[in-house]
């Protein structure tokens, strides 16, 4: 699942990055570090917003009501199609019936898209690449501490 540290971590350590690197006028230009910090902001927001959206449940009876109420409509429609068209209201019962027994499975599974299905966004993945990131950026600046544009 989502592990809102992981973001806090990151997002801490790439802005004090970034002010580090600020201060030293020869590193970036003002106009980088604002494109940075925004980036950085961008990061979080977008994160916290996927948190939000793992986290808030789906209303367990609402979703056994739609369920129930697909059925009695499944059930019923070709019972009002019949007088209007005895012979081909098996085809459009169904090809109307499976539409929307479709469009209540998709439902269903955009209810967690940052679930652990196969189909679902991922997350760890998306965590991990961002630690990867971070890792090579650590590993760059631990290197080369104090290398300058013009020092190459």
């Amino acid at each position: 699942g989502i592990n809102a540290e992981y973001m806090g971590v990151c997002s801490t350590w790439l802005r004090d990055l970034i002010g580090i690197y600020s201060a030293n006028k020869r590193f970036c230009s003002v106009g980088a570090v604002r494109s940075l910090e925004n980036d950085v902001a961008g990061l979080v927001n977008s994160w916290l917003g996927m948190t939000k959206i793992a986290r808030t449940p789906f209303p367990f009876p609402y979703h056994h009501l739609l369920h129930v109420f697909v059925t009695i409509w499944v059930a019923t429609f070709p019972i009002a199609m019949i007088p209007k068209m005895p012979w081909s209201s098996a085809v459009v019962t169904a090809v109307t019936s499976l539409s929307l027994v479709g469009i209540n499975s998709v439902g269903t599974q955009l209810e967690d898209p940052f679930g652990t299905d196969t189909n679902d966004f991922d997350m760890m993945g998306f965590e991990n690449g961002i630690i990867n990131n971070m890792k090579q950026i650590r590993t760059v600046v631990s290197v080369h501490p104090k290398e300058q544009p013009g020092d190459h």
